[in-house]
């Protein structure tokens, strides 16, 4: 495996603005987002360059694809809310839940209880005309 290269920024992502990454495995890197209804959510992305060969990335998709249906049936598992792959076959994503109900600390800044979908949050984009 090879391994993983901090991201240059944030990676495009339909309909949700990712605002920092919030964790990071051998896989992907996880995202801390707000679709654009303003709810926040996790998005990880997996890119096809974090492995030494397709095996694994096509491995890790397969297994993407059986636990997104289940995800949603029992209580203690992660939902997986949806799959997407803006990148062709170099990449995809997945949008869970939040596991974690407070917001991860900025780069440099101690925990704090902030909630994550304070009262006043609201999407920053409009479909009206």
């Amino acid at each position: 495996m090879v391994p993983l290269k901090p991201s240059a920024g944030p990676p495009w992502i339909p309909d949700h603005e990712l605002i920092r990454p919030i964790g990071r495995g051998s896989y992907g890197e996880v995202w801390l987002a707000r679709n654009i209804m303003g709810v926040w959510r996790a998005v990880k992305v997996v890119t096809r360059a974090n492995f030494d060969s397709d095996r694994p990335f096509e491995r890790e998709f397969a297994g993407i694809q059986r636990y997104e249906p289940i995800s949603r049936t029992g209580e203690g598992l992660v939902p997986i809310l949806h799959v997407g792959s803006p990148g062709g076959k170099r990449s995809f994503y997945y949008v869970m839940e939040l596991a974690d109900p407070v917001a991860p600390p900025a780069r440099g800044q101690k925990r704090s209880r902030r909630l994550l979908t304070p009262p006043h949050t609201k999407p920053k984009r409009s479909f009206r005309s």
